[in-house]
């Protein structure tokens, strides 16, 4: 089964509100989680001054921990032959969000 994404489903890493999701809308207002391009391209800017090679562009609602277990778990996703983006998909979801609490809980 091949699922669609639609804009609203992408937010992460680094939920940043433009064309893509939703920002060419009539009346659409930038959600307060959402950074802006701006935002975005001078954070980066900021860190490539640092000599920073990957780049992890944070928003305003996710931590940057939630955002670590899931590129590691989307590398999984790779590595173990799970559907792409497995953590949406019915049969791993379960897995994911348990992946998530007991990689917060190590953290604590």
């Amino acid at each position: 089964m091949i699922s669609i994404l639609t804009p609203d489903d992408i937010h992460s890493p680094g939920w940043t509100f433009t064309g893509l999701t939703g920002a060419n809308k009539e009346e659409a207002e930038k959600p307060a989680g959402a950074w802006s391009p701006e935002e975005t391209v001078l954070y980066m800017l900021d860190k490539v001054r640092e000599g920073e090679f990957y780049i992890l562009v944070p928003d305003n609602e996710t931590k940057r921990e939630v955002d670590q277990l899931r590129i590691m778990w989307a590398a999984a996703d790779i590595a173990e032959g799970r559907p792409a983006l497995s953590r949406w998909h019915p049969n791993w979801k379960a897995l994911y969000e348990e992946y998530v609490r007991d990689g917060l809980a190590q953290l604590e």
